[in-house]
Formats: structure tokens, sequence, C-alpha cells
């Protein structure tokens, strides 16, 4: 057996930061892009995305009612472990962040006060379709991609979900 380094406490508490911090960093960023390949290329617009986007009041149950196709895209960010060494506990707790991600941006209820980009971030996203693609936590790459639509600067950013509800 190896002895230890006398940097292990040191490695171990990096690894604690870096690892949520790396797979939340590549969770997000797969996100963004995936998303917005789905809208930018014709045929995944018009035959797989629309499944999803049929909500345009999403709540929770939309957050994983989608095409085949469109749910192989997204988890396909499960293949993080291919490219990062997870350990058990880490893996699962990536595996349930993807989902729970989801379901907050469709719930519903936002955290405005922790300056979030959640449900009203992205209920911008369904209702107008070419803004607010990635949101989640800060909107970091709406804001450098140019995709970003501040709720400030929309007409419904007080109204609450039931007035974001359109018919086709």
């Amino acid at each position: 057996r190896p002895p230890r380094s006398t940097l292990f406490p040191y490695t171990t508490l990096f690894r604690s930061i870096s690892l949520p911090t790396t797979t939340t960093t590549t969770g997000t960023t797969h996100f963004y892009f995936t998303h917005v390949t789905l809208h930018a290329v014709p045929f995944l617009y018009r035959h797989v995305l629309p499944h999803h986007h049929e909500s345009t009041n999403p709540g929770p149950w939309s957050s994983t009612s989608f095409h085949p196709i469109e749910a192989i895209i997204f988890y396909s960010q499960y293949l993080i472990i291919l490219a990062f060494p997870l350990s058990w506990n880490m893996w699962w707790a990536f595996k349930v962040g993807v989902v729970i991600g989801t379901l907050n941006g469709h719930l519903g209820y936002d955290m405005d006060r922790l300056g979030w980009y959640g449900p009203k971030h992205h209920y911008h996203h369904h209702h107008l379709k070419n803004v607010n693609f990635g949101g989640w936590p800060f909107g970091f790459w709406d804001r450098v991609m140019g995709t970003f639509l501040s709720l400030s600067h929309s007409h419904t950013h007080t109204h609450t979900r039931t007035h974001l509800t359109h018919t086709k």
C-alpha cells in the first residue's frame, strides 16, 4: 500500500470543490449548446423539439416530456463520466442533479432573491422560443452568446405562471 501524501487532505478538499463545479459547468454548457442546436437544425426543430415546446406554460411534468431523440441528446450529458472519473456518490449526485435541475426550470416557483434564473427565465424561452436557452443558475451562456432576455425587459416579468399561458 503506498504511503499517504501529506497533501492528501488538500487534494480531497480540491476534489470536493472542483468535481461539483466541473460537473455543473459541463452540464450547463452541454445543456445550452445542445438546446441551441435543437433550435438551429431545421429537422430537429420541426420534428423533435415541438414535443417539448407544446408546453408554453411549462409545469413539472413538461420537464421530461420530450421526443426520444431529444431525451438521448439531453441525457448524453451523463457521458461526462468518460471524461471525469467520478466517485459513486458524485455520479449519483450528478444524475439526480440533472433531473432536479430540469424540474427546477419548469416548476412555476422562482428563487429571484438568490439571483438565480429558473422558471421565469425558462418560461420566456417556452413563450418566445429564441431567448433564454440555458439559464440556471445565472444565465451565463445566454449572456455570453447574446440570447439572454432580462426579466426586467419583459412585460411579463411580474406575472404569475398562469398569466404566461396562451393558446395556439
